[in-house]
């Protein structure tokens, strides 16, 4: 989960709030400007209601990966509070000359020691139940046991590729991240509008704020090129030189306001564009609709559970130390018994190795139904070969 932003990361938009505050006539009644505090107490309070939510969505997505089109439809349930969260995807992949959708539920939970448990099973095309023998897979990414770990909960929310909009992070990156202290930011005001530009070693940003919902962005664009960092990584490195850059544009096309009459969008676009040095182009499009979204909620631990039905004494895979035992016991991990025989999913060696496991991608999961990065790049790989 992404904290509260330092105020370091916040001295770009300081000077954006600054002014949206001071044409909003917000601020001391003595000289009518707003104190540091305020600033960023109201920065804060916009980045800082998705740090505690319970949000429910529908994302669809349509690729033009190679000529050849497909879609994937979800439906999300995310709860975020404190060191814990839980995203819940239930998916349906078409794939190219295929008549039936291929549906998945994958759930990955955060807990407080920073361990990630991610369990997925077979779906009816309804996604109303796991299919019977629904291929149940559980595997557990822990630093503490195996020394290290690929998905973290920083970037749990990566698996929802351009999705994850719903929660203002954008190209993989939380914005705020896109206007820390190395940014070099401009502002120009209109009427009930402000338009803020920044470059940073994450991208080139362009976010147009919308006076008329409290300020909050109708529109983004980033661009990555060669040397940004996209996950980690400089966008050259992490397509292998292959990409020139990656471009994402953001429209809000629908809002509504919460109980406390506070604006939040409803409807979200990112259109992702991905330029190749071969001239060719794939194109992603991503519609979010935000079927619910409750801030500040009372959660309990039960809500941090996934509605994945996994047996006792079920074999858990430890992500980066396959070898060790580790199981089920009806309500978290723990240590198995060597020698000692336990459930097993069905098809094959249970260890990463082995391909017929839970098949954890570094950068995404294949159990979200073949997410856009890894397609895309995994194609275009194979075509520019």
């Amino acid at each position: 989960m992404h904290a509260w932003p330092s105020n370091q990361r916040l001295v770009g938009f300081v000077a954006v709030a600054a002014i949206l505050l001071r044409q909003a006539n917000i601020g001391r009644a003595d000289d009518n400007q707003p104190s540091r505090d305020e600033i960023l107490s109201t920065v804060r309070e916009w980045i800082g209601r998705y740090g505690k939510v319970d949000l429910s969505a529908t994302i669809d997505v349509s690729y033009l990966v190679d000529g050849q089109s497909s879609s994937e439809t979800s439906t999300v349930l995310i709860r975020r509070e404190g060191m814990r969260a839980l995203l819940s995807t239930k998916s349906c992949f078409f794939e190219p000359g295929k008549r039936d959708p291929t549906c998945r539920q994958l759930d990955q939970i955060v807990y407080d020691n920073d361990d990630v448990l991610m369990c997925g099973a077979g779906l009816t095309p309804t996604l109303a139940r796991v299919a019977e023998g629904g291929d149940l897979r559980v595997s557990l990414l822990s630093k503490r046991i195996a020394g290290k770990q690929d998905i973290t909960r920083e970037t749990v929310w990566d698996g929802l590729n351009d999705g994850a909009a719903a929660l203002w992070i954008i190209g993989y990156r939380p914005l705020l991240d896109y206007f820390d202290e190395t940014a070099q930011v401009e502002v120009q005001l209109g009427e009930s509008v402000a338009e803020v530009t920044a470059t940073s070693v994450h991208g080139d940003a362009t976010i147009e704020l919308d006076g008329t919902t409290g300020w909050l962005p109708k529109s983004v664009r980033i661009v990555k090129r060669a040397d940004h960092l996209l996950m980690g990584k400089s966008l050259s490195e992490a397509t292998d030189g292959k990409a020139d850059n990656i471009t994402f544009l953001l429209n809000v096309t629908k809002y509504l306001s919460d109980p406390d009459v506070q604006w939040l969008p409803r409807q979200i676009t990112v259109e992702r564009k991905t330029n190749w040095k071969n001239n060719n182009t794939d194109i992603a499009t991503t519609v979010i609709e935000i079927q619910s979204a409750r801030f500040d909620p009372e959660l309990k631990d039960a809500d941090f559970k996934s509605s994945i039905e996994i047996p006792v004494d079920y074999e858990v895979g430890i992500v980066g130390a396959s070898h060790l035992p580790y199981v089920w016991d009806g309500r978290a991990v723990i240590p198995g018994i060597p020698e000692k025989s336990y459930t097993r999913p069905r098809g094959g060696d249970f260890s990463p190795s082995g391909g017929s496991r839970f098949q954890l991608l570094i950068t995404f999961n294949v159990m979200i139904l073949v997410a856009f990065v890894a397609v895309m790049w995994r194609r275009s790989k194979t075509s520019l070969k």
